[in-house]
């Protein structure tokens, strides 16, 4: 919702009646950014936008009645074939969207996506839904409506919040469906060490919209960590022991996203020795991916980079590496 932020605060500011649509769930229709939202006035100016522009009328009419009785509403809207090449979709299908008055969305979802350092707005669907909370790592803006929902849906939103990664999901609370989005900063990708899969990663990251640092010091890296918080993703391709132990040690402590190292596994055993000694516990081992990547049959530095940079995609979306073609369900959930 990045592109609402601006023409929303004006609204905000300027009492315009407006509503906030964005999908809660989706068939086809292809892969789309998880913050894709519209905007719509009572005058019938919009910002951003969903599908194309196929959906627009229905998203209108829709807004005009939720406007009119002033309650968020559920809207069903289907996109053909012919109308999703014309839009270039990649293909057709249909969604449930998520009507909002703009004043049932706390003023701190705004301030939270314009300054991504980790927040997630809640939403109730089930037996229609109303007002959202905004919930961040130390407070919450906002209810749903329901203390003893607010009591389950925000160490919810908090365990999303934990992946650092922005996501739009349902989830069963207290016997309800919620909406759960979140914002965080893009994954800040430390490279600890040089050479060609050094640039390979830098190039990768950077493919993905994410940024990157290629650094070879701990204290570099340190400031990185400070910096980025659990947006940081460590991969260590330095075999030297003066530098992985205590970049490894260190990440570790921060508990950042990711933390993955080079090596073969007679390496990752020393390495894991070297920080035993420095008091580090076997559960916090454990969260070390070494050595590092996916089993994508990789071998140039360039598909090496692939491979890591799908490892961080999954552990980020708390995903299991399983081809889709074994798993049930929607693929873009």
């Amino acid at each position: 919702m990045r592109h609402l932020v601006e023409t929303v605060g004006k609204w905000r500011a300027g009492g315009v009646r407006a509503v906030v649509a964005r999908p809660v769930s989706e068939h086809g229709l292809g892969a789309r950014d998880a913050g894709q939202a519209m905007a719509i006035s009572e005058e019938g100016a919009t910002a951003g936008g969903l599908y194309g522009g196929v959906a627009d009328a229905a998203l209108r009419r829709g807004a005009e009645e939720v406007l009119a009785g002033g309650t968020p509403r559920l809207l069903d809207v289907s996109v053909t074939e012919p109308e999703a090449v014309a839009a270039g979709l990649v293909c057709g299908g249909h969604a449930t969207v998520l009507l909002q008055p703009l004043p049932a969305i706390p003023p701190a979802w705004w301030e939270a996506i314009a300054d991504p350092s980790g927040a997630a707005l809640v939403t109730a669907l089930d037996g229609g839904p109303g007002t959202s909370a905004v919930v961040r790592a130390d407070d919450v803006q906002g209810s749903l409506g329901d203390p003893g929902l607010d009591a389950e849906a925000v160490p919810a939103a908090r365990r999303v919040l934990s992946r650092s990664r922005g996501a739009r999901e349902i989830r069963e609370i207290a016997g309800r469906r919620v909406l759960i989005e979140s914002v965080a900063a893009a994954p800040h990708l430390v490279v600890v060490g040089r050479g060609d899969l050094a640039g390979a990663l830098d190039a990768q990251a950077r493919l993905l919209g994410w940024a990157a640092s290629v650094v070879d010091d701990p204290v570099a890296a340190s400031a990185l960590f400070a910096a980025h918080g659990r947006s940081a993703c460590l991969v260590v391709l330095s075999h030297d022991p003066a530098i992985d132990t205590p970049v490894l040690a260190e990440a570790l402590a921060a508990g950042i996203g990711y933390v993955g190292a080079l090596g073969s596994r007679h390496t990752q055993a020393g390495r894991a020795e070297r920080l035993r000694e420095r008091g580090v516990p076997a559960e916090a081992l454990a969260v070390i991916r070494g050595p590092v990547g996916l089993d994508l049959g990789a071998r140039s530095p360039q598909e090496t980079a692939l491979a890591i940079c799908a490892e961080i995609l999954a552990v980020l979306g708390d995903r299991a590496p399983t081809p889709i073609r074994d798993t049930q369900g929607p693929i873009n959930r």
